[in-house]
Formats: C-alpha cells, sequence, structure tokens
C-alpha cells in the first residue's frame, strides 16, 4: 500500500496489536481490556507515532489468559495458534503491519516466515532501541521470564551489552492495576532499575507492554515527574511506541524485516486463509 500522497501528507495506516493472552469480551477480563489496557495502550501508542496510525487490538476468546501467564514458565507454546491467525487475519483484511502484543515476542521469525506484512515484536523493538543507546538493563514482570528474556537478547546478539535481568516482585494482578492507577509502579519501578544503574545500564526496559504503557502514560498519577521516561537521568525504553515506530518505518519504507532465524516454520502451522478463523474479537 502506499501511504503517502504527491504533497507528502502521510495517510492512514492501519496496524494490528495481536495479544497472546487469551480472553472472552463478556467477562471481567474483558471488561479490563475495553476500559483499560486498549485505553492505555492506545494512548501510549498515539503519542509515539509519527504517522497517522490507527492501531486494532485483536483477542482470543480462548486459551490461556492472566493471572494464568504468572504460574506458566513455557506461556508462549500455549497460544501460538492465536497470534499467527491474528497475522494472517490482518493480511487478509488489508491491514499494513502488525506487532506481537507480548514481550516474549513468541514464534517472531516463524509468522514473519509466512508474513508479506511487516510483524514486529513489543521485546525485538524496545532491546534494539535500548542497544542503540549503551549498555541495557530489563525488568521482567515474572521470575520465569529472565532466562527466556535473555534469549531474546542472544538471539539479536546483543548479550555483550546486557548489564543484568531482574524481576520485579510486584504480583501479576497488581501488574495489570497499573493501568488504573500507576502510582505504586513509580516507585517500585524506580527500586527494581537501582541495582540495574549501579552495574552501568544506560538504558532500562520494562518487558511488558502492560508495565511500559503505565509508566509512560501515568494513569491516576499526578506527581511532578509523571509520565516516568528516565530514572536518575537513565531513559526508561517506550516498549510500545518503539514497537509502533519500526512498524511505521518497516511500512513507509517498505523494508519488511525478515526472520533471523530461518527454517523453523514448521513449528507453527500457518492457518488457511480460506478457513474459518477461531473465536476472536477486535477492540479500538
Amino acid at each position: 500500500m502506499s501511504h503517502s500522497n504527491h504533497s507528502g501528507t502521510v495517510r492512514e495506516i492501519k496496524m494490528l496489536v495481536a495479544n497472546i493472552g487469551a480472553v472472552p469480551k463478556d467477562s471481567a477480563g474483558g471488561r479490563y481490556v475495553r476500559d483499560a489496557l486498549v485505553p492505555v495502550t492506545q494512548q501510549n501508542a498515539a503519542l509515539a507515532a509519527q504517522a497517522d496510525t490507527q492501531c486494532t487490538f485483536r483477542f482470543a476468546s480462548e486459551g490461556i489468559s492472566h493471572p494464568a501467564f504468572e504460574k506458566f514458565k513455557y506461556l508462549p507454546l500455549l497460544n501460538p495458534k492465536g497470534m499467527v491467525e491474528a497475522v494472517a487475519w490482518a493480511q487478509e483484511e488489508g491491514y499494513d503491519a502488525a506487532i506481537l502484543g507480548c514481550f516474549g515476542d513468541p514464534f517472531l521469525d516463524e509468522i514473519r516466515d509466512k508474513s508479506q506484512i511487516p510483524v514486529i515484536g513489543f521485546g525485538e523493538a524496545a532491546i534494539l532501541a535500548a542497544a542503540r543507546i549503551g549498555p541495557f538493563g530489563i525488568v521482567a514482570n515474572s521470575p520465569l521470564l529472565v532466562e527466556p528474556i535473555r534469549g531474546q537478547v542472544d538471539r539479536l546478539g546483543l548479550t555483550d551489552r546486557l548489564v543484568g535481568i531482574v524481576a520485579t516482585c510486584e504480583p501479576m494482578e497488581e501488574q495489570e492495576h497499573a493501568l488504573i492507577d500507576a502510582r505504586g509502579l513509580f516507585p517500585r519501578f524506580r527500586s527494581d532499575v537501582a541495582t540495574l544503574i549501579e552495574s552501568g545500564a544506560r538504558a532500562l526496559i520494562p518487558a511488558c507492554g502492560i508495565m511500559s504503557a503505565a509508566l509512560r502514560v501515568a494513569p491516576g498519577y499526578n506527581g511532578n515527574d509523571a509520565p516516568l521516561t528516565a530514572v536518575d537521568g537513565i531513559p526508561v525504553i517506550d516498549v510500545v511506541g518503539e514497537a509502533v515506530l519500526a512498524a511505521e518505518r518497516a511500512v513507509l519504507t517498505g523494508v519488511i524485516p525478515a526472520p533471523l532465524v530461518h527454517g523453523q516454520s514448521g513449528s507453527v502451522e500457518h492457518p488457511d486463509a480460506s478457513m474459518p478463523s477461531g473465536a476472536f474479537w477486535n477492540c479500538h
């Protein structure tokens, strides 16, 4: 698709954010998604976007959902079909790009291998952005995710830039509440990153879209330093914003990110576009 006319005016970019967590639309979780997660993430995306970008969020109605995230070490293996189907749907519906709305970038290479539109991962975009600044540290939202995140850094060949990964002790339910009221998150995040800064981090990554969006939009927080974009002068990476910017660049330049590792496409079945999709719902 073309996104600029002869006068240079940028046209609308349609972007899908596919979420790994499953949540029925007419449930308490669905209400949280509609009332908190999507509105705050939309605000975050709008703050970063440099084009006329419109995001649609797509959720599976069936599968593993919060608070089960914290209990499964290999969660990305449980909901891969939903992510693959969401991206395939976006391509068929004429979307310009897709973002995997999970810091773990589940099956990013495999999905890219099967897609003709740019597919951006929260984690990859944030790690690359941090590495451009200097040595970086990461705050994981669960101890179970520390080693998988270390693997993501290694996949990008940036292990020598990583000063450390710490896991927040904040329970998952409280992390989610930060999208409604971020006041408790601010002091917790400052405490979490203290050792990373002492170890020489020059960029800090909140390794979760929820955590990052809450820091960037700061709902319910009226402090002088809201939003929290830096700690002691060390920049906090905008996970959502960096993914949106990476997707916009790919669309506007026509350079589609390729898989870093090829030959793995057999591990995830790409759905036949002519077949009905699973149980999904969209939120704008």
